[in-house]
């Protein structure tokens, strides 16, 4: 462990509530797939300072969960305090949490997929508290494999091949799908304008403008 990959939690909830999450997230990503998980502290409301060097014990944390093969992602966050509700009660969009932390995450996704799927939290797609989810039943054409296999596409930037793993039975990773024969970029049904004002980040805001106006419900 290194001390710069390091926050300091309470006990009560790095015990409890923090560690019923993690536990939930490891069971997801037996389940259902690769998932892509992004963690870290939230410096509000902050729970004082330890340590000779006065280092801050942080009042929330977050995590952000992509599931690629699905197509679904979901956020959370805690107080860092004993938790006594259900992880479910502590779910916000991507885009909630981009918007406290000021952070852009996968940033790296077509920006009309990034919209839709930070948008918004389908919790009955997640399946909350066991192992197995009811997701493992939705058909995808793409994903029909039953063991994983490394994808055969490759980075751009650098040309080798992707190291990923994936079950679609085109053998490419969610990443690597428009390299795939005949892949054909889905459709983002309902999609307005973007809004035009600037994140804390500076990057540009990737809610849909609201009707009539050039800035989303936030930025209005």
């Amino acid at each position: 462990f290194y001390m710069s990959n390091m926050s300091p939690q309470f006990p009560s909830f790095n015990r409890g509530g923090w560690k019923k999450l993690e536990t939930q997230i490891r069971a997801w990503a037996d389940s259902q797939g690769d998932l892509f998980v992004v963690t870290g502290p939230v410096f509000r409301d902050n729970r004082g300072e330890i340590g000779s060097n006065g280092v801050t014990v942080p009042g929330y944390y977050y995590k952000v969960v992509y599931a690629p093969e699905r197509e679904e992602m979901i956020g959370f966050l805690m107080p860092n305090e004993k938790i006594n509700g259900s992880l479910e009660s502590y779910t916000k969009s991507v885009d909630w949490i981009e918007s406290l932390t000021g952070l852009d995450f996968f940033y790296q996704l077509d920006d009309q997929q990034e919209i839709a799927l930070e948008s918004k939290t389908d919790i009955k797609a997640w399946g909350f508290g066991s192992s197995t989810s009811s997701t493992n039943s939705v058909h995808n054409p793409s994903h029909t494999a039953s063991t994983s296999v490394q994808c055969i596409g490759h980075a751009k930037s650098s040309g080798s091949r992707c190291k990923n793993q994936t079950k679609n039975q085109n053998k490419y990773c969610q990443v690597h799908q428009s390299q795939a024969p005949g892949y054909q970029k889905p459709p983002v049904s309902g999609h307005k304008a973007r809004c035009n004002a600037t994140t804390q980040s500076g990057s540009q805001c990737k809610r849909n403008a609201s009707s009539g106006s050039r800035f989303c419900w936030q930025h209005k």
